[in-house]
């Protein structure tokens, strides 16, 4: 079964096709040629029937070649929305946004915690004192230590 590319895709396509490919040569293809010119069929056509395209032209461009093939772990990068090729479940970000995305959230993480510590008060909390009414009520029962028997 061969590979259907959208119409975005193949104009992708077609302009690596142009610029990569070594057997392309003004509309024709080299390989095919057996004395007559013979039209690229890579370029023509809406599927992936090319096997040197497929296996020489294509993984020249990362993205596209994820893009067609779709992989499985493929995702859309939440920050550009390109697809990329995911190395966990955890990743949201292309690796060129995973870098932007992470600083900004370092410097948003480090900027909270400064200003939360200006805010704080370094000061041990008293345990001993007593604030509750409970806590002052069996304090007055307790016998003291002069009023004990023995």
């Amino acid at each position: 079964m061969l590979i259907q590319m959208t119409p975005k895709q193949r104009r992708k396509a077609n302009a690596l096709i142009r610029k990569s490919c070594c057997n392309y040569d003004r509309g024709n293809c080299i390989a095919l040629d057996d004395g007559e010119p013979c039209v690229c069929v890579q370029s023509i056509s809406y599927s992936l029937c090319c096997t040197w395209f497929r296996d020489w032209v294509l993984p020249g461009a990362p993205a596209l070649y994820a893009e067609i093939t779709k992989p499985k772990g493929l995702k859309r990068c939440a920050e550009c929305g390109s697809p990329f090729l995911a190395k966990s479940n955890r990743a949201k970000y292309c690796s060129d946004c995973a870098r932007k995305v992470h600083r900004r959230q370092k410097t948003a993480s480090d900027r909270k915690r400064r200003s939360n510590t200006d805010k704080q008060s370094f000061q041990k909390p008293d345990i001993y004192s007593v604030s509750s009414p409970a806590i002052m009520e069996v304090n007055s029962n307790t016998p003291h230590r002069s009023e004990t028997t023995f």
